[in-house]
């Protein structure tokens, strides 16, 4: 990728991301708070996009939302993969947004600028491979992550009920 190129991928990458992490602050704001909440709103804009409420911490309370709602194991796995996707995502988000400074180097008699990949500082960043990982996982994770959205009201008194009862189990005097 050119320079234009990497600054138009750095765009669409960023721009993409931030749709993923929206709808997992609506996935988590809805589990927590409900959908008719007027609460839930306002949880979802002082607390989960708060700037320093990151993706991590986003991405690991998705984990407990999970652990709650899904008991088969067919159903926690598909959700481990889906996490290594949205970790990926991540890294590649990062990666168009943090990684620089260029460096000019003299080979063959003139200057080429590379960024050093943060991995392997004596290799440059192949930002081309990066976004087209990226273009080829973001539809299938946000794909995961509205249809988790679509059911979440059902899910969510689901985890509750387990939540509950497993509180209740372990309250001495509970009824």
């Amino acid at each position: 990728m050119n320079i234009s190129e990497v600054a138009k991928g750095r765009a669409e990458v960023i721009e993409g991301f931030i749709q993923i992490e929206t709808l997992l602050g609506n996935i988590i704001s809805n589990y927590y708070v409900g959908r008719q909440n007027p609460f839930g709103f306002m949880f979802a804009l002082e607390v989960l996009y708060d700037e320093n409420c990151s993706f991590g911490m986003k991405r690991n309370v998705l984990e407990k939302i999970i652990d709650a709602i899904f008991e088969e194991a067919d159903k926690k796995k598909e959700a481990q993969a889906q996490f290594q996707k949205l970790f990926k995502l991540n890294k590649i988000r990062n990666l168009f947004a943090h990684c620089g400074p260029d460096l000019f180097i003299a080979q063959g008699g003139k200057g080429i600028r590379i960024t050093p990949n943060p991995t392997n500082p004596s290799q440059p960043v192949d930002f081309d491979k990066a976004y087209q990982e990226f273009k080829n996982l973001e539809p299938k994770a946000f794909l995961w992550l509205d249809e988790l959205h679509s059911q979440i009201d059902e899910l969510r008194q689901k985890g509750l009920q387990k939540f509950y009862s497993a509180l209740t189990s372990q309250t001495p005097g509970a009824p």
